[in-house]
């Protein structure tokens, strides 16, 4: 029997590399409220009660979602058996996983699950979009700089998270395209509702956030004898796209990096 949370689908959690400890240090930095975290998502309650384990399977461990389902009963008619349906699943994935792995494992799981059930239908995969997960390697001399600048405007040290930047593709495009290190230096907050209904960002977050690059350039020029301009193939830290579920805001911005 599976767990509660597992996944049905065997082969997803394979090539994982679990969080280093200096990770699961900087999930233990976040004030994360796990009554307001479940009652955010809508649950009645999550599989753990440790902030650090919650964290953990959100930002470092594979999950599936069905994002969507549809028919051909476009009335909504109750009584009529549709001739078709479709599901729209999503999937996040950490490091070290292979995209091109993960697709092969869903789609032979689909279609082995399908001809199990000796039905005279018919079921067709079609996958519509690939990327690749992305860590920004937070102990880089480019993050080193970037953390000065937010501290030189918030006065606090910035919160290092596995998330952000909707999609980690482009973050590993550019990085291999361009051969140097990519920041994501954010400005708004958990609770800002990105790509969601009333996105929003505060005036404060906005203003500060135009000192924080202001602030992050200059000492980037300061520094550059200094800044490492290449990027390693695999960095060590990443983040998913993940449901839009906020943590306790905190009024600093935090750095973010994602894995998708």
């Amino acid at each position: 029997s599976r767990g509660c949370g597992s996944m049905a689908v065997a082969g997803l959690r394979d090539g994982v590399r679990g969080p280093t400890e200096a990770e699961l240090s900087n999930f233990a930095k976040i004030d994360l409220e796990v009554a307001r975290y479940a009652a955010e998502a809508g649950v009645a309650s999550l599989r753990f009660d440790d902030p650090v384990k919650i964290l953990q399977s959100r930002w470092a461990e594979p999950s599936i979602s069905i994002s969507s389902i549809s028919t051909s009963n476009r009335n909504n008619h109750f009584r009529r058996v549709p001739a078709v349906a479709s599901a729209r699943i999503s999937l996040h994935f950490v490091p070290n996983q292979t995209p091109d792995d993960l697709v092969r494992i869903i789609t032979e799981h689909l279609e082995s699950e399908f001809a199990s059930r000796n039905s005279s239908n018919r079921l067709s995969v079609s996958i519509r979009q690939v990327s690749d997960w992305w860590l920004g390697d937070t102990q880089s001399d480019l993050f080193r700089v970037a953390s000065g600048a937010i501290k030189t405007v918030w006065g606090v040290e910035p919160l290092l998270v596995r998330e952000g930047g909707s999609y980690g593709g482009i973050s590993r495009f550019l990085e291999s395209t361009l051969g140097a290190p990519v920041l994501h230096l954010p400005m708004g907050q958990a609770t800002d509702s990105a790509h969601l209904p009333n996105e929003r960002i505060a005036v404060q977050n906005l203003l500060n956030g135009k000192l924080v690059v202001q602030q992050f350039l200059r000492d980037l020029c300061s520094a550059s004898s200094n800044v490492s301009t290449t990027s390693s193939p695999r960095p060590n830290v990443s983040a998913p796209s993940s449901p839009r579920s906020s943590t306790k805001p905190s009024p600093p911005p935090q750095e973010r990096a994602q894995s998708q």
